[in-house]
């Protein structure tokens, strides 16, 4: 297995999104930070994000991402419209993580191999 980095950033109430891709397996490190447990309704959401000349973005496959001490494997198959016109698309759930004192900070990894 090859994982290669991907994305990083802090979660936050608006759509994020990586660079153009063309894997389906990823390797999502969604920690927080040492000693904080998630509060009560604690997630944000993971997806993929056509990438089309559009003022909101077409979003597919989108679904919860929650707080985990290990990596997480997800597979998200492009639908055949976007093989290779999509990226990962990353949203918090609202603006409770910076009045809870913290951020949350996630990676994602992309496998560059076919498993």
């Amino acid at each position: 297995m090859t994982w290669t980095n991907l994305f990083g950033a802090n979660l936050t109430n608006d759509w994020l999104f990586s660079v153009p891709m063309a894997g389906e397996w990823f390797r999502v490190h969604a920690q927080l930070p040492e000693g904080i447990l998630p509060p009560y309704r604690f997630w944000g959401y993971i997806g993929q994000a056509g990438l089309t000349l559009t003022d909101s973005p077409n979003l597919f496959d989108v679904q919860r991402l929650y707080p985990t001490p290990e990596p997480q494997v997800i597979q998200l198959v492009a639908p055949p419209i976007w093989v290779n016109d999509r990226a990962l698309a990353l949203k918090g759930i609202n603006y409770r993580y910076s009045r809870l004192g913290f951020s949350w900070f996630v990676t994602v990894q992309i496998w560059t191999d076919n498993p």
